[in-house]
Formats: structure tokens, C-alpha cells, sequence
């Protein structure tokens, strides 16, 4: 009489003759190839695009072409938003002290403004995280000047909801 053994740690399938297994999962049988590299895969390790199944190395080599700005494109978007930044609080601090609440109406208008001349400054180039970076840029001038005249007791609570929506427009509007 033959005994089993219990079974013992993951062992890799026998592989049949004819069956694909999966690049990235050599345990998963598959059906599917990337359309470009032609690399077996499994729906996990797929994406659906528009011209059918991609593998996510392809997808971001596909991508990488699109991002074409250098490190002087992305320091001088991020230099002029920081220096936005600091405009767009002192805007708003007069504007808040001046007319009140109607000077909220003129924070997105602002911060779509300051979006376009980043974007000017960047040399109208791509990079993979150009609007987080001039974002946090801009945030951080906001902050350092909001923060100074705050400690001074010059500002409210009202230019702070000016700056809010003046970045969450920045952010939108930045390519």
C-alpha cells in the first residue's frame, strides 16, 4: 500500500504541454497575451485599453513618451508656483479685508490663472507628477505667508477658505 504524503510547501504545477502560465504568476494558467510585447499574462496583470489587453510595462513605456520635461521645466513651474503662492495670499488677504465674502468669487479665477503661468513656466512640457509638485509649491508660499501674518493676528479664518479654493482650482485647472 502506497502512502500520501501530506502536502508540503507551495510546489510550481506541473506544466502542460500547450498551456500559457502567466509572466508574473507562474502559477496561474492563461489564455491572454500583452497585444504588444506578446508576453503571457494573466487578467490581473492586464489592462483593457482601446487597443486591447496591455501589460502594465508597456503601458508605461507607452506613457514615458508623453513625459518629455526636463528638470529645468519642472523647477522653474515649481519656483513660480511657490512665488504664486505668496501672490495669491496677499491677493486674498486684501480682498477678504476689502470686500468680505465677494472676494471669494475671484479665488478660482486666481488660481486658474496661477495654473496657466506654471504651466507657461514648465515650457508647456509633460512630467509624471508636475501638478503634485507645483501644487505642494504652491501650497507651501500659501502657507509660509498665511502662517507669518496668522502669528501677527492680520489674517481670518476667511482668507484661508480663499486660499482653499484657490488651490483646489489650481490643481484642476494644471495639466
Amino acid at each position: 500500500m502506497v502512502e500520501k504524503s501530506a502536502p508540503t510547501a507551495k510546489q510550481p504545477p506541473e506544466h502542460k504541454v500547450g498551456v500559457m502560465y502567466c509572466t508574473n504568476h507562474p502559477d496561474r494558467e492563461t489564455y491572454l497575451r500583452c497585444n504588444k510585447c506578446g508576453r503571457p499574462m494573466c487578467i490581473d496583470c492586464l489592462v483593457l485599453t482601446d487597443v486591447g489587453y496591455r501589460c502594465h510595462d508597456c503601458i508605461r513605456e507607452q506613457q514615458n513618451k508623453f513625459f518629455t520635461a526636463k528638470l529645468s521645466n519642472i523647477t522653474a513651474a515649481v519656483v513660480t508656483s511657490m512665488l504664486e503662492g505668496i501672490a495669491i495670499t496677499s491677493v486674498g488677504i486684501v480682498l477678504m479685508a476689502v470686500i468680505s465674502l465677494w472676494g471669494l468669487l475671484l479665488a478660482p479665477a486666481l488660481g486658474g490663472l496661477a495654473a496657466a503661468w506654471s504651466w507657461r513656466a514648465a515650457g508647456r512640457q509633460q512630467a509624471r507628477h508636475l501638478k503634485r509638485y507645483t501644487t505642494a509649491a504652491l501650497l507651501a508660499g500659501s502657507i509660509v505667508l498665511w502662517g507669518t501674518l496668522a502669528i501677527a493676528g492680520m489674517t481670518a479664518l476667511l482668507t484661508l477658505l480663499f486660499l482653499v479654493i484657490a488651490t483646489v482650482t489650481f490643481y484642476n485647472r494644471m495639466p
